[in-house]
């Protein structure tokens, strides 16, 4: 136990004012590579204000959030065999290899746009 008035580690509190004006012992914050911005207008931007706002954020490119919005994201379909079976009974195994074939970015797409997407079925079904 301590005595009232010692600090169980060296040094004792720190605070923003204590290490204001010091130098960092090392350089620990390198650049990223890039950084996404999303914000509306980012593409009108003039060049000086890119180059301001990429250094304030210590990033060496600014890039939209639209010209690469395909690379971030991988989607993968599974059929939910519960739902699949209340609506179409026997047919369940054909609409789930439908659903599992289908192409999972293209459905996203298409339920992304219409909120519905469709699936060709080789095995006729009778609901």
């Amino acid at each position: 136990m301590t005595s009232p008035g010692r600090w169980p580690w060296p040094g004792g509190w720190s605070s923003s004012a204590d290490r204001r004006g010091r130098e960092p012992c090392c350089e620990c914050a390198k650049p990223l590579a890039r950084a996404l911005v999303g914000a509306a207008g980012f593409a009108g931007l003039p060049d000086d204000l890119r180059a301001q706002v990429s250094d304030e954020l210590n990033v060496r490119f600014l890039e939209p959030l639209d010209a690469v919005a395909g690379e971030l994201v991988s989607h993968a379909v599974k059929p939910s065999f519960r739902a699949l079976g209340r609506r179409f009974g026997t047919s369940t195994p054909a609409v789930a290899a439908a659903i599992e074939a289908a192409d999972p970015a293209d459905l996203a797409a298409r339920l992304r746009a219409d909120g519905s997407a469709q699936v060709e079925v080789d095995e006729p079904w009778s609901a």
